[in-house]
């Protein structure tokens, strides 16, 4: 989308109700193409997701219809399990509104699923998620240390047992008392 566009879209958005008709439209007709699009990619007919979502198939079609508008929370949360993806429900400022609306492509609606997802990089390691926390606050407490020009074998040892043990916390780093 052109600046021209831009400056009308923004321009559309002047009255509230105006606004709050852009507001439905966008998420009735982004989130019913979505669906269709992530069927779609998946190679999925409309029974297949039915099946998957234990619904009938006339209840996708209604999903996958910008006039049908209904869709509940609960079911945008099952879908998004269907297809391993996330789900982010929030609100937001218009301008960010208009900011999606300029830049929506291909990518943006065809999401992957979270094991085809290459912005979680690196690659999810095979340690447990306690071992990869102690691992962070250990690399971010060394970067700390380096910082204050501290360099005691004895504190880095303490905090490894701290953190190793679970009591890693401002108490015993020693910042409150």
């Amino acid at each position: 989308m052109n600046l021209h566009s831009r400056i009308k879209l923004i321009k559309r958005l002047e009255g509230k109700a105006s606004r709050d008709a852009f507001v439905s439209a966008h998420i009735d007709t982004g989130l019913a193409f979505q669906i269709r699009a992530l069927r779609q990619k998946g190679n999925w007919s409309q029974e297949d997701l039915a099946g998957r979502l234990s619904t009938s198939q006339n209840a996708v079609c209604r999903l996958e219809s910008p006039d049908y508008g209904r869709a509940s929370i609960n079911t945008l949360k099952k879908i998004a399990s269907v297809f391993d993806v996330a789900l982010v429900v929030r609100f937001v400022r218009f301008s960010t509104l208009v900011k999606d609306v300029i830049d929506l492509s291909t990518e943006s609606v065809i999401v992957d699923k979270y094991e085809d997802d290459k912005g979680l990089n690196p690659p999810i390691s095979t340690e447990t998620p306690i071992e990869a926390d102690v691992a962070l606050a250990m690399t971010g407490t060394q970067t700390i240390i380096d910082q204050l020009g501290v360099n005691t074998p004895q504190l880095l040892e303490q905090l490894e047992s701290n953190a190793q043990s679970g009591a890693l916390n401002a108490t015993s780093m020693g910042i409150y008392h």
